[in-house]
C-alpha cells in the first residue's frame, strides 16, 4: 500500500533585493513542519549557515541533492533580534540561478503592488 502526502509552502519570509541578489530570513524561532527550534538555539547555530548552497526543490526520499537544482549560494549570516532568526544574504548562481533571480525579483515586486 503506498500512502501519499502533499506539502504545501507559503511564502511568507520578509525579503529585500541588494547588489547581489537578496537579504532574506533563512529561519526564524518557533515551529514549522514539526520541528521547533528556540531563538537561543537558532541564534547558536549562526556560523552554520555560511557559504550554503541552495537548492531549488528538495530532494526526494529516494534522490540526492543535485548540482542542477543549485540556485545560488546563502553567505555573510546575521542575527536578527526583531525576527528572532538568522538573515543571509543569497546571491543566484548556478543553473536555476536566474530562475531564482527572477521568482524573487516578481515576488517581491507583487508584494509591494499589495497583489496576494
Amino acid at each position: 500500500m503506498t500512502e501519499e502526502t502533499e506539502q504545501r509552502a507559503k511564502f511568507a519570509a520578509a525579503a529585500t533585493v541588494t547588489e547581489e541578489g537578496f537579504e532574506i530570513h533563512a529561519i526564524t524561532a518557533g515551529s514549522g513542519n514539526g520541528w521547533t527550534f528556540t531563538a537561543q538555539v537558532i541564534r547558536d547555530s549562526l556560523d552554520l549557515w555560511n557559504n550554503k548552497n541552495s537548492l531549488v526543490d528538495h530532494a526526494g526520499w529516494f534522490d540526492a541533492p543535485s548540482v542542477l537544482k543549485l540556485g545560488g549560494v546563502c553567505h555573510s549570516p546575521s542575527w536578527s533580534e526583531d525576527t528572532q532568526g538568522v538573515k543571509v544574504k543569497l546571491r543566484p548562481f548556478g543553473p536555476l540561478g536566474p530562475t531564482v533571480e527572477k521568482l524573487g525579483r516578481d515576488y517581491l515586486a507583487d508584494k509591494q503592488a499589495g497583489k496576494p
